[in-house]
Formats: structure tokens, sequence, C-alpha cells
């Protein structure tokens, strides 16, 4: 993944670019790579606000995007809300 100098990942230069590389992470099998872009983007914006609008502790949070925690559909739909987006689904 490329990075910026400031080690943040280069898709979130763009808000076009950031739903691009969310899109793209929800096509894989594996759902550990849209987890890390959502806490790629909960980091660089507000966590702990971000945990107080989904009721998620910060530590808890921080699991679901490493991975050492699986997450309800439930609180992705939260957090997504949390970070001003939204899931749409369409036919395969």
């Amino acid at each position: 993944m490329r990075t910026t100098g400031h080690g943040i990942p280069d898709y979130l230069n763009s808000e076009e670019e950031m739903i691009a590389h969310l899109n793209e992470t929800l096509n894989d099998s594996d759902p550990a790579p849209f987890l890390v872009t959502l806490g790629d983007i909960a980091a660089s914006r507000n966590i702990n606000q971000i945990s107080e609008m989904t009721r998620i502790p910060v530590d808890e949070l921080n699991a679901i995007f490493s991975g050492r925690s699986d997450p309800l559909f439930f609180d992705v739909l939260n957090i997504t809300k949390a970070l001003g987006l939204k899931i749409n689904f369409i036919g395969a």
C-alpha cells in the first residue's frame, strides 16, 4: 500500500479514493482488508468521537480494526455511519 510521507495511506487523500478503496475491499472474500481500511479512516479522523457515536470502546474498535475481534454486522453499520458513510447493496 502506498503512503504519503507521514505514513497516511494514499487512499485517504480524497473522499473518492477512500470510497473506491472501501468498495474494492468489500469485494474480497476476507473481511480483514475492509476492517483495516475502516480503521485507517477512523484513525485519520477522531477515534474517540467514533467511539462515543457508536458506543464501542476505543480498545474494542482497535481490536475490530486489527482483526483481534470479529464485529457484529450491526457494529460495522454503526462504524460506517459514524464515519459519514453507508453501505449499499447492488445485484451481483
